[in-house]
């Protein structure tokens, strides 16, 4: 199990009981702006943006060896648990290194490859993937002709076999972690007005810098507005109030937002501090991430 102490004590150049103690006091359900103020002694004086930045990589930390876990069991399940698995698993820093390595794993739709395995062409893409000398596609498909299963003609079976490579190859973990490091240092962040009207976000209607130097707030700019537009439907039917804030459910940082939303009149301070206590437990969560939400 994580030592969490530790790892916090090392990412954010503080010593391991200081990290213990504020691990102690916001277990123990102390809020941020209390720790900071009335424990000074117990964790050093330490100010509250800081503590609130251990308090989020408290929260992804554990969240991280959560999602472990149950990748875990779930690979476990399907018999494809390997030493090699469970070390990278293991080794795994993000939430998306876990989500690429049980990606082979997740149920799936039918997909052209999976279609292609059917057919018995598996064989033929893992000869072809093995890309030994003197070996020519074309010839080696010619063996894989079955016009009972729709495999009609040498062509049918290579572009079966393309599919199967395309999908094992997106399938990686490695291969993905590469292809996000290059897209990282080597690509560029651009958007365009989706249509032309006056909007907060006018400033990102001609945009474009490259990913590695992009600031966060800019990141978060970018990605609410498919958000904005879904919070413009849902509130749309509901008259603006001067004294209260509309909210909506679902979120609609949420798929599930948008038209059709319940949403009704509630105190700003309220919709404010659930939509921040909202965006700190999903900060990190790769897009898609599926979310639970329990109203209580």
């Amino acid at each position: 199990m994580t030592n969490y102490a530790a790892a916090l004590a090392a990412q954010f150049h503080l010593k391991e009981q200081q990290t213990a103690k504020l691990i102690e006091l916001i277990d123990a359900g102390n809020t941020i702006p209390f720790i900071a103020r009335y424990r000074k002694e117990e964790h050093g004086s330490l100010d509250d943006q800081t503590i609130r930045t251990v308090y989020e990589r408290l929260q992804y930390l554990r969240n991280l060896d959560t999602r472990k876990a149950e990748v875990r069991e779930l690979i476990e399940g399907t018999g494809n648990l390997t030493p090699e698995i469970e070390k990278s698993l293991t080794n795994a820093a993000t939430l998306a290194e876990i989500d690429d390595i049980y990606r082979p794993f997740r149920p799936k739709r039918k997909t052209r490859a999976g279609m292609a395995k059917e057919r018995g062409l598996e064989p033929l893409a893992k000869k072809i993937l093995a890309q030994e000398k003197g070996v020519d596609p074309m010839r080696l498909a010619e063996g894989y002709v079955n016009a009972e299963k729709g495999v009609n003609t040498s062509e049918d079976a290579l572009n079966g076999a393309k599919d199967i490579i395309a999908e094992t190859i997106s399938d990686d973990a490695v291969m993905r972690r590469r292809l996000r490091m290059a897209a990282m240092a080597q690509g560029v962040i651009t958007s365009r007005a989706a249509k032309d009207e006056d909007s907060v976000y006018r400033m990102y209607y001609e945009f474009s810098q490259p990913a590695a130097k992009i600031a966060g707030h800019r990141v978060l700019a970018l990605d609410r507005g498919g958000a904005a537009e879904r919070r413009k439907a849902s509130l749309a039917p509901i008259k603006a109030s001067r004294i209260w804030d509309r909210d909506e459910y679902p979120c609609a940082c949420f798929k599930e937002g948008g038209a059709g939303a319940h949403v009704m009149y509630v105190a700003g301070t309220d919709n404010r501090g659930a939509g921040s206590y909202m965006g700190w437990q999903m900060r990190g969560l790769p897009d898609g991430t599926k979310v639970r939400v329990r109203v209580i």
